[in-house]
């Protein structure tokens, strides 16, 4: 019997197949089944089951970590869904969806025919899309719910309001054709708006000079010459020359030569 290794009853019952076949008792005959993790198949290369938590991909030709896919019936590579349960329609990037409507909350149920009642907070139900709410004046784009990342041409972002600026880019105050102010961390040079600082990690610029960092995002400190925002991990340091290099401790401790705070306790010290 070809590619079995074990029979039994005068040789005329399988019991065992060589590797890469499995055994299909109806048909008493070894199956080709070279697919990685696969430990049966069904006809050749056909995979039924998988080792461990590993499930046959939607075509049957791959074994395929498909754990935590919520609502998907299979997949076609790891932790991509091809087919989804009922009521979740078809796949969107490899992810499930109520009625196939991203960020959909309540559906219809018609298995013929999905359709997405109500949108997930922050979304508006448009042509049966759930569409990003963006009910900001004069916004272009939004990246979350009723926040503005972009306005439209001649309108200036300042605190999530689009403000008319007067065809100068950055500008939130105009009289007439004139700009009179501009946002934060712009500077008014002229008749246009110009960047504070370029800083990385620089959360407020100096108003009062050019290139100058005043605050700094969590995790980084204003450098000693305000030029650089530093990740400074100098215990009991308020400012660092350099990234790990203290110029400044907090209060009444020392600074060393190596750039680290020290508390001198010593009496005349």
């Amino acid at each position: 019997m070809a590619n079995c290794n074990l029979c039994v009853s005068n040789n005329t019952v399988c019991r065992g197949c060589a590797t890469n076949f499995t055994l299909n008792a109806t048909a008493n005959s070894c199956t080709s089944c070279a697919i990685s993790n696969c430990t049966s198949c069904s006809v050749a290369n056909i995979c039924v089951t998988c080792q461990g938590a590993l499930t046959p991909s939607t075509n049957s030709k791959l074994c395929v970590n498909c754990v935590g896919v919520a609502n998907c019936m299979s997949c076609t590579a790891d932790q991509q869904c091809g087919a989804c349960n009922s009521n979740f329609g078809i796949p969107i990037s490899g992810m499930c969806y109520l009625c196939g409507v991203q960020f959909c909350s309540s559906c219809n149920n018609n298995t013929a025919n999905l359709t997405c009642l109500i949108c997930n907070d922050g979304y508006n139900l448009v042509n049966g899309s759930c569409v990003l709410s963006c009910n900001v004046t004069n916004c272009m784009t939004c990246n979350l719910p009723n926040t503005c990342s972009q306005c439209n041409t001649d309108f200036t972002l300042d605190s999530n309001i689009c403000v008319a600026n007067c065809g100068v880019d950055f500008c939130i105050d105009c009289t007439g054709t004139t700009c009179k102010q501009c946002r934060n961390n712009y500077v008014l040079l002229g008749s246009s708006c110009a960047l504070l600082c370029s800083i990385a990690n620089c959360q407020t610029c100096d108003p009062t000079a050019l290139g100058q960092c005043m605050t700094c995002a969590t995790g980084f400190n204003v450098s000693s010459d305000g030029t650089a925002c530093l990740t400074c991990t100098v215990n009991n340091c308020m400012k660092c020359s350099s990234n790990g290099f203290c110029s400044q401790c907090n209060g009444d401790l020392e600074l060393m030569s190596n750039g680290k705070c020290v508390s001198c306790q010593v009496d005349n010290c």
